[in-house]
């Protein structure tokens, strides 16, 4: 769980979109879980975390991994967004980056953007569709997994998802503007995160997916993390890099009924103690402090010495 977590933030992150266009205006309004990392090539901080995920994803030997590892080893990015959600049959994952083309020896990475279908055509195994006049290239033998094996490039950005009609769905969803945007859930989150935010992240629980997902590990680790999670609706995550190695951040929890939210403030206190018990050998710094706002409950939180922590977590 707490490496869930973890990734979530990081890639949840491993949510919340940028105040006005941006790739989570890609993102079907249906993804229970999303996220959204801002200023990719301009904060410093950014560039160690994704140097420690493309050295997960080089140590990988899974066919279906080649198309990202290759996008996360080639190229620098602005921004990077992202989404899942559990169907019926399997689970749909969604991943947007828009990578940084401009500046000297840019040239050679915006040609292989512009012709990343003709490289991946060279194997049989990949075909090809259209959505309109949008190109889509998918592996058939991704296209029953949740691996990102299905792609589109237009105006260049990339969208990666786990099956070729996952990227329609995309494509339709920015289309359209049914996105994620739309939803009130993500709104109402998205009004109360940190300001000049570099990552945001956000879970839909109104079905209650993810407590029936954090019910099942906490049986199985015979620990209860959330004693409230029957009644919280969704969770948000944003925060901003202070420095290399200290951090800002704000989890939200939308409870569903008045009369809980004090049972949820006090989760809330508890999360907050937790992390600093269970990372104490690694000498981590946190302060955290709940407040609540109406139905929201509010753990703000600061750290330093995280990055120990990140490195371990990614192994």
């Amino acid at each position: 769980m707490r490496r869930l977590l973890i990734v979530a933030m990081v890639m949840v992150c491993l949510a919340l979109p940028v105040r006005g266009a941006g790739l989570a205006g890609y993102l079907p309004a249906n993804m229970d879980v999303t996220y959204q990392l801002l200023h990719v090539d301009s904060q410093p901080a950014w560039q160690e975390i994704l140097n420690l995920y493309r050295d997960k994803l080089a140590n990988q030997n899974d066919p279906n991994m080649l198309l990202l590892s290759y996008i996360f080893k080639q190229f620098k990015f602005r921004e990077i967004a992202g989404g899942y959600n559990r169907a019926a049959q399997q689970n749909n994952n969604v991943l947007l980056v828009q990578p940084q083309l401009s500046g000297p020896g840019e040239q050679f990475n915006r040609f292989l953007i512009d012709n990343l279908g003709s490289f991946v055509a060279i194997d049989q195994n990949w075909h090809q569709t259209a959505e309109g006049e949008a190109k889509i290239y998918f592996d058939i033998r991704g296209e029953a997994n949740e691996k990102l094996t299905s792609f589109n490039v237009a105006n260049d950005q990339v969208i990666l998802a786990s099956n070729s009609a996952l990227v329609k769905k995309c494509l339709a969803a920015g289309e359209k503007q049914a996105n994620i945007e739309s939803q009130s859930w993500y709104k109402a989150l998205r009004d109360k995160a940190l300001a000049n935010y570099d990552g945001v992240g956000g879970i839909n629980n109104r079905n209650r997916n993810f407590t029936a997902e954090l019910k099942k590990w906490e049986k199985n680790n015979n620990l209860v993390v959330l004693m409230s999670s029957d009644w919280i609706d969704a969770l948000g995550l944003s925060f901003r890099f202070l420095s290399d190695d200290r951090i800002q951040g704000r989890l939200l929890f939308q409870c569903s009924e008045p009369g809980k939210v004090a049972l949820v403030k006090s989760d809330a206190e508890f999360l907050g103690e937790v992390a600093k018990r269970r990372y104490s050998a690694s000498q981590l710094g946190i302060k955290s402090k709940v407040t609540v706002n109406g139905n929201v409950v509010i753990l703000d939180f600061e750290a330093v010495n995280w990055r120990p922590i990140l490195e371990k977590e990614l192994k």
